[in-house]
């Protein structure tokens, strides 16, 4: 079991240089100890996302923040996250890598120019530090927040202190991914297929006629709504991916959600959405976007250089106009950036 640190009633704590500072009023049920859900809050120029920039928006995953600063502390838990991303983030696991004290990273341009620099292999999640609404630790960082699938707050605390509880523990949160949790069996059932499965068919079919007396009602009641916004939520991201250029992601989103609809009210809606890269305009943007995804390669291999930001100014050029082109040309700005440093 992972023990509490300790808190600090009535504030909002923010990760800064040095440790965690008040920066003004909690929400009303102060910031968050272990088994208290975490009140919602937003990433601060979260890069390498999928559109998704508030905690609630990843409810039904295990989601570890870890943070990090190059210029002091910290940078030694960042290859080790970042193994722990490419291990475990097919299974469900969030990772985003929370800079402290940086000054220079003021957007998201400059935050992933510095990324690029350090760690141009990976595409985890990285964010700039920012208000965390949780109890409040001693001591020098790097720190580490572990939030469950239910949001509730598993660990937080320094580094070193938690050691491998933290693995250990987002590892047992995937394994409700399969299996599921809650109040009833068939409501365990179509969690696990929401979330652990994406059958959002599978859970339809569950849930639809399901009738359950109190106290399992009100968690009957929270799992269709949870059911409705992971199609919703699915719906959004691959809008999101198309407009940031990112159009063969959306595409492989687009027809997941297809299958995982079949014979549900939202079939309709997914069909379409799916059908709708079969346009013109959108085999122009797939082809482009395969064509950049060979230039991020190479960019992935040797790290940032000119001829990979002339080959970026290239594919704008000739893509002019399209969300590929506008994300292309982004991309050499923040490769020159990086080599600026």
């Amino acid at each position: 079991m992972l023990h509490p640190v300790p808190r600090t009633r009535g504030v909002l704590v923010s990760l800064a240089f040095l440790g965690l500072v008040i920066v003004g009023s909690a929400p009303a049920q102060g910031p968050a100890k272990v088994g208290e859900i975490v009140p919602d809050f937003g990433f601060t120029a979260l890069i390498r996302g999928d559109g998704r920039e508030r905690l609630a928006a990843f409810r039904g995953q295990p989601v570890l923040i870890q943070t990090w600063d190059r210029a002091r502390f910290g940078r030694g838990v960042v290859p080790r996250t970042l193994k722990l991303d490419a291990e475990l983030r097919g299974a469900g696991l969030v990772v985003v890598l929370m800079q402290l004290g940086e000054t220079e990273t003021k957007d998201k341009d400059d935050l992933e120019a510095a990324v690029l620099r350090l760690f141009p292999a990976n595409d985890t999640r990285f964010a700039r530090s920012g208000p965390l609404p949780v109890a409040s630790t001693k001591g020098l960082p790097p720190y580490t927040v572990l939030i469950g699938v239910d949001g509730k707050l598993l660990a937080a605390g320094r580094t070193r202190d938690l050691g491998n509880r933290v693995e250990k523990a987002a590892r047992a949160e995937l394994a409700k991914l399969k299996r599921g949790w809650g109040s009833h069996r068939d409501l365990r059932q179509a969690r696990a297929l929401i979330f652990g499965q994406d059958d959002l068919a599978g859970a339809h079919s569950v849930v639809k006629d399901l009738s359950v007396s109190e106290p399992d009602a009100a968690d009957l009641t929270a799992v269709r709504a949870e059911l409705e916004a992971r199609v919703d939520a699915w719906t959004t991201r691959v809008a999101w991916l198309r407009s940031n250029g990112l159009w063969q992601r959306a595409e492989t989103d687009a027809r997941g959600l297809l299958a995982a609809t079949v014979g549900t009210p939202w079939a309709a809606r997914a069909r379409a959405l799916a059908e709708s890269f079969s346009a013109p305009t959108a085999r122009t943007e797939l082809e482009q976007d395969a064509r950049l995804q060979a230039t991020l390669q190479r960019l992935r291999q040797h790290g940032p250089s000119a001829a990979v930001a002339k080959k970026l100014v290239a594919l704008a050029n000739q893509g002019r106009g399209t969300a590929v082109a506008r994300r292309a040309e982004r991309l050499a700005g923040i490769v020159r950036k990086a080599l600026e440093k």
